[in-house]
């Protein structure tokens, strides 16, 4: 790959606000070239990585902006304080 194409993939993902694609690009594509991955597959990887990224942020970005004083995930719950709720439920619930 020529260098000014690589530099204008670079730019072009920092203004399409790709983050995730422009942090782990170099060293996807040095292992993508050594183990003669095909197109398709790379992009299926970077594509998935970026949605991936994007959908955690929009996530923390809610979670900030609901003004809950802290974050608390149901791993954290103590089900000791309240007997009477059934774990085992919650946590079946929880794999949807």
């Amino acid at each position: 790959m020529s260098e000014i194409a690589y530099e204008r993939i670079k730019n072009n993902l920092q203004t399409l606000n790709m983050k995730n694609t422009l942090t782990i690009i170099d060293n996807y594509l040095e292992q993508a070239i050594h183990d003669k991955t095909n197109i398709v597959d790379v992009l299926d990887h970077i594509l998935t990585q970026e949605a991936n990224a994007k959908q955690t942020r929009a996530v923390d970005n809610q979670i900030q902006m609901s003004g809950f004083p802290f974050r608390k995930t149901l791993n954290m719950f103590d089900f000791s304080f309240q007997p009477s709720i059934d774990k085992e439920q919650i946590m079946e619930l929880a794999t949807m």
